[in-house]
């Protein structure tokens, strides 16, 4: 694995000094980065180390099917090296900050550690925020916080990068896995339907991306905090209320400032919609090195209730 590690670092590294003006230029003239075929098969390697094993299947599958690297996956890598080796900080004007000496190897999953946070660089377009925590459950899980000071309330306050933050904002991460609880919250605020993820084209790389423009266009923009419903004396379990505060940024179709919204755990309810097609999510999970639904992908129940293998 060291030579393994060894390798990808210096892919990376040679992808970066090749291409990372060009990427970096691109990306503040147009909002979409390029790279060209022979860095994108390079990166198709880096994010194999960077994902679950269903996203190192998936992709060799993908490139052992086709000749050279197709269409499809030169926009994904393209996509992964925007987003995530030079996070974005603002679309609008172009300001990058690129990631410094942490190469995907610092995230790779054979180097999780259980029992301690690890202190992270990470970019936000919303606000700066002092404290940065990377909490490693079952694969990925990114945790971020921080305290508002203008905001008038003894609750927990969360400046929230996506839907990872609801683990922290529950006060009980072991406890809060359900996706269910997040997709009420992007149905809510996002306007996203479970329905809308499923079909022949589920395993589209292209429905990864755009699942995760959506999470950050719906959860980037304000500040929120997770409370029991004051109306349930005594508290229902798995019964919240989505309370936004003074400060964030509204974006269409999200509730007005101030505005509360409960969710319920729909887990155990027979007449409810099914959540989206476990292999989107894993697929979702691996293609994009994303850190804040690896964990609730792989949690998903298998092909006992969904009729598809895992």
């Amino acid at each position: 694995m060291a030579t393994l590690i060894s390798d990808l670092d210096l892919a990376y590294n040679q992808i970066l000094s090749a291409s990372g003006l060009f990427i970096i230029q691109d990306s503040m003239a147009s909002g979409c980065a390029k790279p060209t075929s022979v860095f994108v098969t390079a990166f198709l390697q880096v994010m194999l180390e960077c994902a679950p094993p269903e996203g190192h299947q998936y992709v060799i599958n993908v490139i052992n099917m086709t000749k050279g690297v197709p269409k499809a996956l030169q926009s994904l890598a393209s996509f992964w090296f925007h987003w995530f080796i030079i996070p974005i900080k603002s679309l609008t004007t172009g300001i990058v900050k690129a990631l410094g000496t942490r190469t995907p190897s610092h995230y790779s999953a054979d180097t999780q550690n259980f029992s301690a946070p690890v202190e992270v660089e990470l970019a936000s377009r919303t606000k700066k925020f002092d404290d940065a925590v990377k909490e490693w459950e079952g694969y990925h899980t990114s945790i971020c916080w921080e305290a508002l000071e203008e905001c008038e309330t003894d609750e927990p306050i969360t400046p929230v990068q996506i839907s990872h933050i609801i683990p922290l904002s529950m006060n009980s991460p072991k406890k809060a896995t359900d996706l269910r609880w997040m997709w009420d919250i992007i149905q809510s605020y996002g306007g996203l339907q479970p329905g809308e993820l499923t079909g022949d084209w589920i395993n589209e790389p292209f429905n990864c991306l755009v699942f995760r423009y959506l999470e950050h266009f719906t959860f980037d923009t304000f500040w929120w905090s997770l409370i029991p419903d004051p109306k349930n004396n005594p508290p229902l379990p798995h019964h919240y209320v989505v309370k936004t505060f003074s400060g964030h940024h509204p974006i269409s179709g999200t509730p007005k400032e101030g505005t509360a919204i409960k969710f319920v755990d729909h887990h155990n309810e027979n007449d409810t919609e099914d959540l989206p097609n476990p292999q989107f999510l894993r697929l979702h999970a691996a293609v994009a090195r994303v850190i804040h639904m690896s964990s609730a992908a792989d949690s998903l129940p298998g092909e006992a209730h969904y009729g598809v293998t895992p």
